[in-house]
């Protein structure tokens, strides 16, 4: 009978009933087979469970409820269920504590292989810590059930114990009371608590940490929380409740890996029989094979994503490497446990076990049609304990295969129609309203693009206080001012330009810095109510001092976007500038396009060499539309932190740019090193630091030179981004 095969006795308190008792009636308890029960003080009052019933209590006469150590607890206990249950049809029966879960599957699983007739105590073994040991009056070869993960006794051990429990409370030899009912067992039932290296795992007590709670997200690699059939300490009720779903969680995946394998079983019987089967069905119950899908062309190959125990590396070639996602790290690290389960599911035979150390490498890719595929390498180690024993690394690569389920759904609310409609009605504008509205935003835009007005909303729009250092360039400049008024000036979208001009020694650099102050004059005639300024530098080219200058010149509460000359945005862009910065919050930098060769083919090698002219000049057609991303247009600027939006005083707050650096890079990513050590004024934690790509910021593709004069470590980076400049690596193969 499955309700009279376990009984369990929970050892608590009155203050722990409202808490640890709870968690344990609505965790593990329900799905005992059989009956559990809290033992508490005679003086407890009655608590209910939190759901309207009320806790099963048994209240222990002659017994103070705030004692400790709980000896006389304990030993009442087990007087308790031999007088009250020994005969009624239970064949195993436990004593726990209020901080103990129990996976009452695998205990269930585990104790019917057992015989209940024999003399049966179960526990993970205990001698004592080092300072206890000799100290327990313990003799050669005896031990002790640990009372924390919990003590199992058999019906014949209750039944040998249970006359004799008063003698026992009256020869008491230490102060712990796991230790002194061992001893009771020992001498009345003939029998020590179990010696097995498995009752280890079976019976888990939690050394980690010493945190008094088990939280399996934090621990992947734990193989215990697959194994054990009780686990100790877990004294906080939420996390007790979070384990719970956890275990439920594994087991559901059982259950729905056994529901895959009899869809495979369905295929293949009907293939043996001839029979017809559905489409659905096929894919579901498809055979596992390492050629589940056979590419008839180069670009039908699904690629594979690369990944470490802690970084995933995309596929498509130059995506910016990132944190293994919790997802992808939950996932990796249940196909793992599945394989050591697998390892070691004849390891009592065999006398060896085989734990799980971490993940080498892998690889990963999703075929649409079937399922996820992984090759894992994973450091295992072996250790064997019958005959000689030993301990040794090794390594082995796993290839596994996640199969799609069923496709299932459900609605979690009935839909109120009657309600939807009402939203739709009182949303749906009314004609003449929408057509004035339009008018009115047309003229207004009208107003703004011949510089009489700017676009006016019920908010005004925080200004965008552009920055761009320039050193020559006029050609590259006047395209960038005609995005700028396509984009934000002729749409009344508040923006400021500072541009930062350097005027070099040679005549020709003297004539774009003219040339460059005209243009921005004339501009400023256009837009009257815009703010376009310039600065003019007599010093060597660095692009740290001119944003330093430039930022200095604006305000605490400006929102500054430091540019570049040879950088589009559209028109979205500003408002991401705005929506993704906060002062003293977060800085945001985006990773932008970067656009390859326009015209680089296989016999143009000797754009190597023009590129290579002190003074190259841009004679290459910039494609018509930047902003149509494709991997052989160019790629995700995934290493430059170049380009940033920041308010003033949190860039004041890092300490500015390193004035030191001279010529090409480096500024930018010293830069970002100060932001992370930079905090918030209002609760001290570090500076947010928002990093995602955006479409809406395209690098214009220019030749580029790298100065020998440069430091070897700028020189390095500045000949890294050259290359990376001139095409995809697809075209590269396709040349090759």
């Amino acid at each position: 009978d499955r309700n009279h095969f376990l009984y369990v006795g929970v050892l608590t308190a009155q203050k722990y009933l409202t808490t640890r008792g709870r968690a344990i009636r609505h965790t593990w308890a329900p799905h005992v087979p059989g009956k559990v029960e809290f033992y508490v003080g005679e003086n407890v009052d009655d608590v209910d469970d939190g759901a309207g019933d009320a806790l099963p209590l048994v209240r222990l006469q002659s017994v103070q409820d705030d004692v400790y150590p709980p000896q006389k607890k304990s030993f009442l206990l087990l007087k308790r269920m031999y007088d009250a249950y020994l005969n009624s049809g239970y064949q195993w029966f436990m004593r726990a504590d209020d901080d103990v879960y129990v996976n009452t599957e695998k205990l269930e699983m585990f104790l019917r292989r057992l015989n209940s007739s024999e003399p049966v105590y179960l526990g993970q073994t205990g001698l004592g810590n080092a300072e206890e040991r000799g100290r327990l009056s313990l003799m050669h070869g005896e031990n002790y059930c640990m009372g924390g993960p919990g003590m199992i006794f058999s019906r014949e051990v209750l039944r040998r114990v249970g006359p004799h429990i008063r003698e026992c409370v009256h020869q008491l030899y230490s102060w712990h009371e796991d230790v002194e009912i061992s001893r009771c067992v020992r001498r009345f039932a003939g029998v020590n608590c179990a010696w097995s290296y498995q009752m280890q795992e079976l019976f888990y007590e939690h050394y980690a940490l010493r945190k008094g709670y088990i939280d399996p997200y934090d621990e992947p690699n734990n193989p215990k929380l697959h194994t054990a059939m009780t686990l100790h300490p877990n004294k906080n009720p939420a996390y007790q409740v979070k384990l719970h779903y956890f275990m439920r969680s594994q087991r559901i995946q059982q259950l729905m890996g056994k529901v895959k394998q009899l869809s495979r079983d369905v295929v293949e019987l009907s293939s043996r029989l001839t029979s017809a089967i559905d489409v659905e069905h096929f894919m579901l119950g498809s055979p596992l094979t390492l050629n589940r899908f056979s590419p008839r062309h180069h670009a039908d190959v699904i690629e594979w994503s690369f990944l470490t125990d802690r970084l995933l590396y995309s596929a498509p070639p130059r995506q910016p490497r990132r944190s293994l996602p919790i997802d992808l790290q939950l996932t990796i690290r249940n196909l793992v446990m599945q394989v050591m389960a697998m390892m070691n599911s004849n390891s009592r035979s065999r006398g060896r076990v085989i734990d799980f150390k971490q993940v080498g490498y892998g690889y990963r890719r999703v075929n649409p049609l079937y399922g996820a595929e992984y090759v894992l390498d994973l450091l295992l180690v072996y250790k064997r304990y019958k005959g000689k024993k030993m301990t040794i690394p090794v390594r082995r690569h796993a290839y596994l295969q996640q199969s799609f389920g069923r496709t299932e759904m459900r609605e979690d609310y009935p839909i109120n129609k009657h309600m939807m409609r009402a939203v739709l009605d009182r949303s749906r504008p009314n004609a003449l309203i929408a057509i004035i509205n339009s008018l009115q935003d047309k003229s207004k835009r009208f107003l703004s693009a011949i510089g009489l007005a700017k676009h006016s909303n019920k908010k005004a729009a925080k200004t965008v206080n552009i920055i761009v250092p320039l050193s020559g360039r006029f050609d590259t400049f006047r395209s960038f001012m005609t995005n700028l008024e396509n984009v934000s000036l002729s749409r009344g979208d508040p923006v400021s330009l500072l541009a930062i001009i350097f005027v070099g020694a040679e005549s020709e650099y003297k004539l774009d810095a003219r040339r460059t102050s005209e243009l921005l004059d004339n501009y400023s005639k256009r837009y009257p109510l815009y703010d376009l300024r310039q600065i003019p530098i007599n010093a060597k080219f660095s692009r740290g001092l001119a944003l330093e200058i430039g930022a200095s010149h604006f305000s605490n509460d400006s929102l500054l976007f430091f540019c570049d000359v040879d950088v589009v945005f559209d028109a979205e862009f500003s408002g991401k500038c705005r929506a993704n910065t906060r002062r003293g919050v977060r800085v945001f930098y985006p990773v932008l396009f970067s656009e390859f060769h326009p015209k680089f083919e296989g016999e143009q090698t000797s754009w190597r060499f023009s590129s290579n002219d002190p003074n190259p000049r841009d004679l290459v057609k910039p494609r018509d539309d930047h902003f149509v991303i494709h991997g052989n247009f160019g790629h995700w600027r995934s290493y430059g932190y170049g380009l940033l939006c920041v308010y003033q005083s949190d860039f004041t707050a890092t300490g500015g740019f390193d004035m030191t650096i001279q010529g090409w890079g480096l500024e930018d990513v010293d830069l970002v090193d100060k932001f992370i050590g930079v905090k918030r004024k209002d609760d001290q934690k570090r500076m947010d630091i928002m990093r995602v790509v955006e479409p809406s910021l395209v690098h214009v593709y220019h030749p580029s030179h790298c100065d020998p004069a440069l430091t070897e470590n700028q020189f390095r980076m500045c000949q890294a981004s050259r290359a990376s400049g001139i095409t995809s690596i697809t075209n590269l193969a396709g040349m090759w």
